[in-house]
């Protein structure tokens, strides 16, 4: 790398990566916001309709497959969207009380069923 940077045939820099090109939609299963699993699924459905028109208009060169924004990202086959609508809980806010706040909770509640199942396994010889 050294030698092309020093030759030229490689420019330094930095490159940003969006992490809606590279990570699939299960790694978002906890995230809190819902702007934030909006963007991912639109920014999804928008790379994956920009691919398929530079298919369709002939380009045979590589290009990184998208991932599906609409995937099921849970054993109930939920897809993003709908797995925070199920978790989605609104309680009020600690830092500036009176202000609601509307977020998913699914982080919490496997907290909760990790602890519940550490629990039950310590517990089950004291019986």
């Amino acid at each position: 790398m050294l030698q092309g940077i020093a030759s030229g045939r490689i420019r330094p820099g930095v490159n940003h990566l969006s992490a809606d090109r590279l990570l699939p939609p299960s790694f978002f299963k906890h995230a809190t916001s819902g702007n934030v699993i909006g963007r991912y699924v639109d920014a999804c459905d928008a790379g994956r309709t920009a691919a398929e028109a530079r298919r369709q208009a002939g380009f045979t060169g590589w290009q990184r497959d998208w991932p599906d924004g609409q995937a099921p990202v849970n054993k109930k086959g939920q897809t993003l969207q709908q797995r925070h609508a199920a978790h989605s809980i609104t309680r009020e806010s600690r830092r500036d009380p009176g202000r609601l706040l509307t977020y998913s909770n699914s982080y919490e509640a496997k907290r909760i069923e990790l602890i519940r199942e550490a629990l039950t396994h310590l517990t089950d010889g004291l019986n």
